[in-house]
């Protein structure tokens, strides 16, 4: 039991990489990227800091809040393509 609480602590501690891709701040680019989430665990694993292991459990999750997401972000995505495309 004490594992299981361990666990739920530091994936509610990590910082799902889908949140922190969709809100403004240094990580998240001009425009709001397809599977941003995984981009982003994927960049704080490579990126030399004091994390650990927190980016590599974060991913699987990204993964999966990304593919519920893809649908949103496949709308969002067009809309901005056919306001470019009108300019």
């Amino acid at each position: 039991m004490k594992s299981i609480i361990v666990f739920l602590l530091v994936i509610i501690l990590a910082g799902c990489g889908t949140i922190i891709s969709r809100t403004p701040g240094p990580m998240q680019g001009e425009k709001q990227m397809i599977y941003g989430g995984v981009k982003t665990g994927l960049s704080m694993m490579s990126a030399d800091n004091d994390m650990g292991v927190i980016p590599a459990l974060d991913v699987p999750l990204s993964i999966t809040a990304d593919t519920l997401l893809l649908p949103v972000d496949l709308i969002l995505w067009w809309s901005r393509y056919d306001l470019e495309k009108q300019k």
